[in-house]
């Protein structure tokens, strides 16, 4: 299999586009074609299936029923070897359709890794009757054989394709699986990239932490409403920066980077509120004093909390590893 384009990569729904090539090889000494009979596109399902075996390959974990535009069928060698008849069948097409990925971890996003898969599995041969192996090398039937961003001829082409993204390494794996007590063959090509980041760092993070810097501003005004008014104000902002957040990814069971760097927002700009409020609770009483200087020690103790807690986040979410 070769991936020439990967595209419409919709984190929201977990799915992405692929256009590539798919090139099945096996030997049936049944098969009665002359060295070099050819077939193509509509004539292929004259012959595949009625005439001779087909693998009956598919992809599982596809949206939808992949387009197949281009497709070819060659015989080879047919001759006779130690009284054996041999018979070389080639299966080709260009196909690309829409696929989706169950296993996409967003924890990190958008300094994310992920790993979009094609799982090619039979629907009629079990791996008594067939067993799938990477290709050319057809003696290899379990494993998984990976290669680097730089040892494959088509990852410019991949790559170029990919605007957001950077690609790492391009693996294929052989398995048999088991279900219902039957044992099946399993190929799977997985393309393992990491997100570009560069958007997000200047359209979202940079805004977000120049808002939270502007609420320390309320540590160096005098007037109370004006105070209130700035707090509430850049807290309605954060507020705006949620609903962004909201339509990037899926209803997730726990808190991405980006999410929690939202989080993190409501908290400062809060606590600044929630300091502006007691501190002109205390006026005119015998805590006055004490909240004053409080007060005035707020104008370093958020940008360092703040600081801190953005160290931690960065540590745990992007430095720690992933259970």
């Amino acid at each position: 299999m070769q991936i020439r384009k990967l595209y419409a990569i919709d984190t929201v729904q977990e799915s992405y586009s692929l256009d590539g090539y798919l090139t099945a090889v096996w030997n049936d000494p049944t098969v009665s074609y002359a060295d070099g009979v050819y077939f193509e596109n509509d004539n292929v399902a004259d012959v595949l299936g009625p005439q001779i075996w087909s693998p009956s390959i598919e992809f599982i974990n596809t949206l939808e029923a992949r387009d197949n535009p281009h497709v070819t069928l060659k015989f080879g060698k047919f001759n006779t070897v130690d009284n054996v008849l041999v018979g070389n069948v080639e299966y080709s097409e260009r196909f690309h359709g829409a696929f989706s990925s169950a296993d996409l971890d967003f924890r990190r996003y958008p300094f994310d890794e992920q790993t979009f898969t094609l799982v090619l599995e039979s629907f009629a041969n079990d791996s008594e009757k067939m067993k799938l192996a990477v290709w050319p090398d057809k003696t290899l039937e379990d494993g998984t054989y990976c290669h680097k961003n730089d040892s494959i001829p088509v990852i410019k082409e991949l790559q170029d394709a990919m605007v957001e993204w950077e690609l790492l390494e391009i693996c294929q794996s052989i398995e048999v699986f088991e279900l219902e007590s039957v044992k099946y063959s399993s190929f799977t090509y997985a393309i393992k990239a990491e997100r570009s980041p560069e958007y997000f760092i200047w359209q979202f993070f940079l805004p977000l932490l120049l808002i939270v810097a502007s609420s320390w501003l309320v540590f160096f005004l005098r007037d109370f409403g004006d105070r209130l008014s700035i707090g509430f104000t850049l807290m309605l902002t954060v507020v705006a920066f949620n609903f962004f957040t909201s339509t990037l990814l899926p209803r997730l069971p726990y808190n991405t980077f980006i999410e929690t760097a939202v989080i993190s927002g409501y908290i400062s700009i809060f606590g600044a509120i929630l300091a502006v409020v007691l501190c002109h609770a205390a006026e005119k009483t015998r805590y006055q004093a004490v909240m004053s200087t409080f007060f005035s020690h707020c104008r370093w103790m958020f940008p360092f909390g703040y600081g801190l807690a953005a160290l931690v986040g960065v540590y745990e979410f992007l430095y720690k590893p992933l259970e």
